[in-house]
């Protein structure tokens, strides 16, 4: 069962547009770090934090590098936000400190509602895609 659910988020990801692919990568992020955070504060499972955690890191680093810096007002900004989210999980995971998971996850839940809003609002038409 598991093989078949990540096969269809797989195939859900290369199909998906740009933007929705973006939101796609923040509901991993946010869910590989919700993982590390059980598992270090329930389970006490080390090996489960850190390969959630590297996991983390490798989604931020598809985000970062497919930001175009100039491709929207804070975009480099944004681009700041992602190198500091990499350092903060890079020292949580050596640390295994859910407090710097936990600060992650402050702040790219409110980017993934954002993203997540924006999405919604261009696919419903209520404004355009700039472009």
């Amino acid at each position: 069962m598991a093989d078949t659910a990540t096969a269809y988020r797989s195939r859900a990801a290369e199909t998906s547009s740009g933007p929705r692919l973006i939101v796609a990568l923040y509901e991993r992020l946010t869910t590989d770090l919700h993982v590390a955070l059980d598992a270090l504060e329930v389970h006490g499972d080390l090996f489960v934090a850190s390969e959630s955690l590297v996991h983390a890191q490798q989604v931020l680093l598809v985000l970062r590098t497919s930001l175009d810096p100039d491709g929207f007002r804070g975009a480099r900004e944004l681009l700041d936000v992602y190198a500091f989210l990499e350092r903060e999980l890079i020292r949580a995971n050596l640390a295994k400190d859910p407090v710097g998971v936990r600060g992650c996850l402050e702040v790219l839940e409110p980017l993934r509602a954002a993203w997540a809003g924006a999405v919604e609002a261009v696919e419903r038409g209520l404004v355009p895609l700039a472009g």
